[in-house]
């Protein structure tokens, strides 16, 4: 089943490849990234637990735009439920 954003409940839980809890308490936190994040593969099969207990793994994220000065980035990410 695919899923976005929105079908996850916040606060949620990331688990990237860097072995690094990331706390994530609005969908922002998960969606904006910074090129150098993107390109290190912070979203390649990054596991996502949100508040309800349901766990998602980010099979895709795609550069959708850029924000003010600072490189900031926002994707898209697309998954599945686990």
């Amino acid at each position: 089943m695919q899923i976005l954003i929105n079908d996850i409940t916040f606060p949620a839980l990331a688990f990237p490849n860097d072995g690094i809890l990331h706390l994530a308490s609005k969908p922002n936190d998960l969606i904006i990234c910074n090129s150098k994040g993107f390109k290190n593969g912070f979203y390649n099969n990054l596991m996502i637990i949100d508040a309800t207990g349901k766990s998602f793994r980010v099979l895709n994220a795609q550069k959708t735009r850029k924000v003010g000065c600072f490189s900031v980035t926002i994707y898209s990410l697309r998954g599945n439920t686990l």
